[in-house]
């Protein structure tokens, strides 16, 4: 919350319009001491299992 996304705004807002819901992995949050209540609301945390199967099922990525 309260990162500027000046330039992840388009690609964000893009995922947004067509029903995508951006990820964080749970795991990566612990490792940099980011608490889950410090992450945007229009973000899902999930862990490394669940991303591991999103990217084996995925036609494609997009990560940043």
């Amino acid at each position: 919350q309260g990162v500027d996304r000046a330039g992840a705004a388009p690609f964000l807002s893009t995922l947004l319009r067509t029903g995508c819901v951006p990820k964080v992995e749970a795991e990566s949050l612990a490792a940099r001491g980011i608490k889950r209540d410090e992450v945007a609301t229009d973000m899902e945390i999930v862990g490394r299992e669940q991303v591991k199967e999103l990217v084996r099922h995925s036609d494609f990525v997009v990560d940043f």
